[in-house]
């Protein structure tokens, strides 16, 4: 419920009173690898659409089932010895109808991490979430490009906060330029920012790191697991160093 009362379509039913109503006790299925996930894609990277996966490939694709340097997934009990460690706190601050936020809290339960949310939920409020990676010291977080860089640069201009804790910015779902970039490492010095890309329907595909040694770049990306270009008319697979222009593709699990 978000104030907004709208009307129900024909035929729908409120979400809470729908769980009100629901049974305790687990569906009467057995989980398959082949369950299908949807993802209802914004249309940062196309038009808006529901993208649909076998949830065995968007749990390797996009949800952190690879195993160390990008294999496919260990056994379950592998998995399950892995995160009991721990990981990072992460916050992830775009809403969680968005890919990159889902996703990216998937990966922090995978992992084993704990996934934290803003207070202020219904707008990017730099404030809150600067606020919060200072109080809760968050080590991961999450934005969407400029749209949300933009914003942080200009509250880090206006007040300080104690951001020790927090080693890396991620961002996905939009670009995110050089200069912004070169902007947040001149204020948060020790902050890795790390530009993801991908698309709703290949998950995860390659990544763009700037520190304050190496400086702010953008536009050139480490491939990761299954990247590719294909060739324009979509006909075979381009090598590395091959001079025609291609479609930034993902062979594999998509």
């Amino acid at each position: 419920e978000d104030d907004s009362h709208p009307a129900l379509l024909p035929g729908a039913v409120e979400y809470e009173a729908a769980l009100a109503s629901s049974s305790p006790a687990r569906p009467p299925v057995e989980p398959s690898p082949d369950d299908l996930y949807i993802l209802y894609t914004g249309g940062t990277t196309g038009m808006p659409k529901g993208v649909l996966w076998r949830q065995a490939d968007i749990f390797v694709g996009a949800l952190g089932g690879r195993g160390p340097g990008g294999a496919e997934p260990q056994a379950y009990a592998e998995i399950a010895e892995r995160v009991k460690a721990g990981g990072a706190k992460s916050l992830p601050t775009p809403p969680l109808m968005h890919g990159a936020a889902h996703w990216a809290s998937f990966n922090g339960f995978h992992s084993g991490s704990t996934v934290m949310f803003q207070d202020v939920t219904d707008r990017f409020d730099p404030h809150d979430v600067l606020g919060m990676v200072e109080r809760e010291k968050i080590n991961v977080m999450l934005i969407v490009g400029d749209a949300f860089a933009r914003p942080l640069i200009d509250q880090l201009r206006v007040q300080s906060y104690d951001l020790s804790s927090l080693f890396a910015l991620v961002s996905g779902g939009a670009a995110l330029n050089a200069t912004l970039k070169k902007e947040l490492l001149e204020l948060l010095p020790k902050v890795m920012i790390i530009d993801a890309i991908g698309s709703s329907e290949t998950g995860s595909q390659a990544q763009n790191v700037s520190t304050e040694a190496t400086g702010a770049t953008t536009g050139t990306f480490n491939l990761g697991h299954g990247a590719c270009v294909l060739s324009e008319d979509l006909s075979r697979i381009l090598e590395p160093g091959h001079e025609g222009l291609g479609w930034f593709g993902q062979t594999g699990r998509v």
